[in-house]
């Protein structure tokens, strides 16, 4: 019976009843049914290609599109011009990791999770820009920096067919992508490329250090060998004489084990490497980029204009840099190959630089409006006219803009606006009367009008209030942001009504976020305490 009953089972089917299944089961599952709309995405004759360019910590008011009166900007103001400027575009995060996964996954920070170098990983329930492209027929290529901050592994290598670095050499960064351009010219392509260039230290090349300021001695380290040797010789200096900062990050019991280990009888550029495979061979590498970035952060003075204005002046040279060798070169490319016109380009960036403007500098260390205002440019398929979008934005709004352009429904996770009915001006849109600013140690809020900073102060102590501990340790500030774009007067205190709405606007805001990360991860076992605290705080070894 058993035998019969298999039989009759396996008895061959209907061919034309067979075609019909095949077919049935292929529309079930493709991406247009999967995502709930039998008529969703444009048709891949519609499809354009993607070029998805991070610019590391780029302040929108350094660049000539923005108003910025330094010519730092050429290829990118003059794309400008044919895209759509986000006036008004705020990230919610100044700390890379966690800045450039919500930017991938329309999440604000504290809902994806991912806060934490050498620790937090994106919960597989989350899908990525990449792994939505991916499903809808694009090649996907990632070129981005071998770095904790955009590690593979944490989330940023989803969804792609293709992964290399983009290397600190621009010549061979852009030469990749160029590459990359080329090699899927025939097919619709998803091209997504970050680069640290403009970020601190700020090394232009020689050919553009001095584009915006002469030499001056201001005691600013301007080259990766002068930093390697001011490194190495403060790491001599905490292996035998117990300096402060090397002391501290090394530890009395590793110094001494240096010392015997025969490390700085040779020129510093060799005791670099040989200090560097030493540390390596403990699993503590790290500690040698922790000590290289004290050192050139010594040699910055918030106070000191000099100082400031100098660095100022690199920091824009290797925007110029970044646009000329990198930004022009891609544009070129694509019109070269007759892709421009149906390629996507879109430009942005994690967060912005401080250069003194609150007594600080760098990033990771407020939510202040130097940090926060950021670079938005979107050149949809076929656009020859610039617009500009005055409402506000945030980066959570850009992968359902980037989807909605092409006519795909975000995932269900997704926290962000779609734009498009602004960028191609049809259809009902409801402005965000806020955007929000989240992070462990500061949050804020803010309107067109006002803003709302809150520290909470850098303690830990589990039994005292987030409320009792700002009272008492942190700081409430408020902005009138019209009049005080740059956040200079402090209002809190005269202006009681905006202050408690705004108070309870982002208190309820934040409650209302739902938390998708699953997994309470660990730091990995190298990480020392003092610098998880120090990761925690900062963002950075």
């Amino acid at each position: 019976m058993i035998k019969h009953k298999k039989n009759k089972i396996m008895r061959p089917i209907n061919y034309n009843f067979s075609v019909s299944l095949l077919l049935i089961f292929l529309y079930l599952s493709s991406p247009k049914f999967c995502h709930g709309s039998t008529v969703e995405g444009l048709s891949p004759e519609e499809m354009p290609n993607i070029v998805f360019i991070w610019i590391d910590t780029l302040r929108a008011d350094s660049l000539g599109c923005y108003g910025y009166q330094r010519d730092t900007s050429p290829n990118i103001d003059q794309l400008a011009k044919e895209s759509t400027l986000f006036m008004n575009n705020f990230t919610p995060h100044t700390v890379t990791l966690s800045s450039f996964m919500s930017i991938i996954t329309g999440l604000y920070p504290f809902s994806h999770g991912v806060l934490h170098i050498a620790k937090d990983i994106l919960s597989p329930k989350i899908k990525t820009l990449a792994e939505i492209l991916q499903m809808y027929g694009f090649a996907t290529s990632w070129y981005g920096p071998n770095d904790p901050h955009l590690d593979n592994k944490v989330g940023f290598g989803r969804g792609f067919d293709y992964i290399d670095n983009f290397d600190n050499d621009l010549a061979v960064g852009r030469s990749k992508v160029l590459r990359a351009i080329e090699r899927n010219k025939d097919q619709k392509f998803f091209l997504n490329f970050h680069s640290y260039h403009v970020h601190s230290p700020y090394i232009p090349s020689e050919k553009y250090i001095y584009q915006f300021t002469k030499h001056k001695d201001v005691g600013v380290l301007e080259s990766f060998d002068a930093i390697e040797k001011a490194t190495v010789e403060v790491i001599r200096q905490g292996v035998f004489n117990y300096q402060k900062y090397p002391y501290e990050i090394l530890g009395p019991e590793l110094l001494k084990e240096m010392a015997e280990a025969d490390l700085f009888a040779h020129d510093y550029k060799i005791t670099a490497v040989k200090i560097r495979r030493y540390l390596q061979r403990k699993n503590l590498e790290y500690k040698y980029d922790e000590i290289a970035n004290k050192v050139y952060e010594s040699r910055i003075n918030p106070d000191n204009k000099e100082n400031i204005a100098y660095l100022k002046a690199l920091y824009d040279a290797g925007i110029l840099e970044f646009d000329t060798e990198v930004i022009g070169p891609v544009i070129n490319k694509l019109k070269e190959l007759d892709l421009y016109d149906n390629t996507m380009i879109i430009i942005c960036a994690d967060h912005g630089e401080e250069f003194g403007e609150h007594g600080s500098s760098g990033h990771g260390m407020s939510l202040y409006q130097e940090v926060t205002w950021v670079p938005l440019i979107i050149k949809t398929a076929g656009r020859k006219e610039g617009s500009k979008i005055e409402e506000l934005s945030q980066t959570v709004d850009i992968m359902p803009t980037i989807l909605g352009l092409l006519k795909i429904k975000p995932p269900y996770h997704n926290q962000g606006i779609d734009f498009t009915p602004l960028i191609n001006q049809t259809g009902d849109f409801t402005p965000r009367k806020y955007v929000y600013g989240q992070m462990p140690y500061f949050k804020a809020i803010r309107t067109k009008e006002w803003k709302l900073h809150v520290f909470h102060s850098f303690l830990a102590i589990p039994w005292l209030s987030e409320s009792v501990r700002t009272t008492i340790f942190g700081k409430r500030e408020l902005f009138n942001t019209e009049n005080d774009p740059d956040e200079q007067n402090d209002r809190y205190a005269k202006e009681p009504k905006v202050r408690d709405e705004l108070t309870t606007e982002l208190e309820q805001w934040g409650k209302s976020l739902k938390n998708y990360q699953d997994t309470d991860y660990s730091f990995q076992p190298n990480i020392d305490k003092k610098t998880k605290d120090k990761i925690k705080k900062t963002g950075y070894w």
